[in-house]
Protein backbone atom coordinates (compact mmCIF):
# COMPACT_ATOMS: atom_id res chain seq x y z
CA UNK A 1 0.00 0.00 0.00
CA UNK A 2 1.29 3.40 -0.90
CA UNK A 3 1.73 5.94 1.92
CA UNK A 4 -0.78 8.19 0.16
CA UNK A 5 -3.43 5.47 0.50
CA UNK A 6 -3.23 5.18 4.29
CA UNK A 7 -5.82 7.86 5.04
CA UNK A 8 -8.30 6.41 2.55
CA UNK A 9 -7.74 2.94 4.02
CA UNK A 10 -8.29 4.22 7.57
CA UNK A 11 -11.44 6.07 6.55
CA UNK A 12 -12.77 3.05 4.66
CA UNK A 13 -12.06 0.76 7.61
CA UNK A 14 -13.81 3.08 10.07
CA UNK A 15 -16.77 3.56 7.75
CA UNK A 16 -17.32 -0.15 7.09
CA UNK A 17 -16.90 -1.15 10.73
CA UNK A 18 -19.34 1.58 11.77
CA UNK A 19 -21.81 0.31 9.14
CA UNK A 20 -21.53 -3.28 10.37
CA UNK A 21 -21.99 -2.26 14.00
CA UNK A 22 -24.94 0.00 13.12
CA UNK A 23 -26.69 -2.63 11.01
CA UNK A 24 -25.95 -5.67 13.17
CA UNK A 25 -25.04 -4.24 16.58
CA UNK A 26 -22.69 -5.78 19.06
CA UNK A 27 -22.78 -9.55 19.30
CA UNK A 28 -25.26 -10.62 21.95
CA UNK A 29 -26.68 -7.12 22.31
CA UNK A 30 -25.77 -4.40 24.78
CA UNK A 31 -26.49 -6.57 27.82
CA UNK A 32 -23.60 -8.86 26.83
CA UNK A 33 -21.13 -6.02 26.27
CA UNK A 34 -18.30 -6.23 28.74
CA UNK A 35 -14.85 -4.83 29.08
CA UNK A 36 -12.21 -7.43 28.34
CA UNK A 37 -8.64 -6.76 29.26
CA UNK A 38 -7.20 -10.23 29.57
CA UNK A 39 -4.35 -9.62 27.12
CA UNK A 40 -5.16 -12.92 25.48
CA UNK A 41 -3.13 -13.71 22.39
CA UNK A 42 -5.14 -13.97 19.17
CA UNK A 43 -6.34 -17.51 18.64
CA UNK A 44 -5.82 -17.46 14.92
CA UNK A 45 -4.20 -14.98 12.60
CA UNK A 46 -5.66 -15.16 9.12
CA UNK A 47 -3.92 -13.17 6.42
CA UNK A 48 -6.07 -10.85 4.37
CA UNK A 49 -5.10 -10.37 0.75
CA UNK A 50 -5.28 -6.66 0.02
CA UNK A 51 -4.24 -7.05 -3.61
CA UNK A 52 -6.85 -6.33 -6.22
CA UNK A 53 -9.71 -3.95 -5.85
CA UNK A 54 -9.52 -0.48 -4.44
CA UNK A 55 -8.02 0.65 -1.16
CA UNK A 56 -11.55 1.04 0.19
CA UNK A 57 -12.39 -2.55 -0.87
CA UNK A 58 -9.37 -3.78 1.09
CA UNK A 59 -10.40 -1.74 4.10
CA UNK A 60 -13.89 -3.25 3.92
CA UNK A 61 -12.39 -6.77 3.93
CA UNK A 62 -10.33 -5.93 7.02
CA UNK A 63 -13.38 -4.40 8.76
CA UNK A 64 -15.39 -7.55 8.05
CA UNK A 65 -12.66 -9.69 9.64
CA UNK A 66 -12.49 -7.41 12.68
CA UNK A 67 -16.26 -7.64 13.08
CA UNK A 68 -16.14 -11.43 12.74
CA UNK A 69 -13.39 -11.63 15.37
CA UNK A 70 -15.55 -9.61 17.77
CA UNK A 71 -18.30 -12.19 17.32
CA UNK A 72 -15.89 -15.08 17.95
CA UNK A 73 -14.52 -13.40 21.08
CA UNK A 74 -17.99 -12.85 22.54
CA UNK A 75 -19.10 -16.41 21.82
CA UNK A 76 -16.06 -17.90 23.57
Amino acid sequence: MEPSDRERFRAGLESELARLLTEHGLPGGPDRATSRNDHEAPRQVVPIDLRGGSVVDGAARVAQRVYESIHRAVRS
